[in-house]
């Protein structure tokens, strides 16, 4: 739940030293181009919907990633929460050592 969420990390992070690490796939950012029409079905309500690779459709989807991404962001720093980005199939140890530097500058 979206609205008890963003009110939990507030709370969390008031009391506690917390950092937000985003694991990041690709593929949940972009879809690749590709010729092909796929049939989703929603399988709590069972609701069937086409959808095809179209350039339009994968510019929409970029989009969406895009602002549920950034709303992600928006969230940890109202609620003064640090976040890291991993992306898989990197090597994880570059991101966390560049974010304990950055914080170990600001803290001195």
């Amino acid at each position: 739940d979206e609205k008890d969420y963003e009110k939990n990390l507030k709370i969390v992070a008031g009391k506690h030293d917390l950092v937000a690490l985003r694991v990041l796939d690709e593929a949940e950012l972009f879809l690749p181009p590709i010729a092909a029409n796929i049939l989703l079905c929603d399988p709590e309500t069972g609701e069937e919907l086409s959808f095809s690779f179209t350039s339009a459709n994968r510019e929409r989807f970029r989009k969406c990633a895009e602002s549920f991404a950034d709303r992600c962001k928006e969230i940890c720093r109202k609620g003064k929460v640090d976040m890291v980005d991993i992306r898989c199939g990197e090597d994880l140890v570059k991101p966390l050592m560049s974010f304990f530097r950055t914080r170990e500058r600001h803290n001195h």
